[in-house]
């Protein structure tokens, strides 16, 4: 079962199949923006393939899927997720979607902050990682104030608005998650 985890700006909750919420992260994902940092194309581009995509997430054991509300005003703003790399081992991988609506208020990096602090105090992660468009340098930005440093580059993985775009790979360790609290 997914937990409720409450950071200073968001409530990140187990996805619902709520009608509003799935047409909304649709048309999250149907952002021309939206889809040029991260890459996905069409696995959450209609109601119907945002549902399976939530239910596949939900029945899969590694994977801990949440909505991110806006605690304030009770809206939707995006999805996050914390997937065990290894099945169940202590390298965790972190994702994350706001609608372009959203970004540059603060919800990215407390979802990140609230994120961290659930991988390392309860899931006892040693390690966690995550994948950047190099470009994405709003994201890298929050990525860095959170304490995660550039582990790796991957060249030309993402093709968008006619160009190859690298993918910078971020972590995070335990310890230096817990040094620099």
């Amino acid at each position: 079962m997914v937990p409720r985890l409450l950071g200073e700006k968001v409530d990140l909750r187990a996805p619902s199949l709520l009608p509003k919420d799935i047409l909304k992260l649709v048309e999250f994902n149907q952002n021309e923006e939206v889809l040029m940092w991260t890459g996905r194309n069409t696995h959450i581009s209609t109601k119907e393939t945002c549902e399976e995509w939530i239910k596949k997430c939900l029945e899969d054991e590694n994977d801990c899927l949440f909505f991110i509300y806006d605690k304030e005003h009770d809206i939707l703003v995006g999805s996050c997720n914390l997937r065990y790399k290894y099945n169940h081992s202590t390298n965790v991988e972190l994702g994350i979607l706001l609608g372009i609506d959203y970004v540059n208020q603060g919800f990215g990096t407390d979802t990140i902050k609230t994120l961290l602090k659930f991988a390392f105090d309860e899931m006892h992660a040693h390690r966690v990682m995550l994948h950047a468009d190099e470009a994405n340098s709003r994201a890298i930005k929050a990525y860095t104030n959170c304490g995660f440093v550039q582990c790796g580059l991957e060249h030309e993985t993402n093709w968008a608005r006619g160009m190859w775009h690298n993918t910078v790979t971020m972590e995070i360790l335990d310890r230096d998650y817990y040094n620099n609290r």
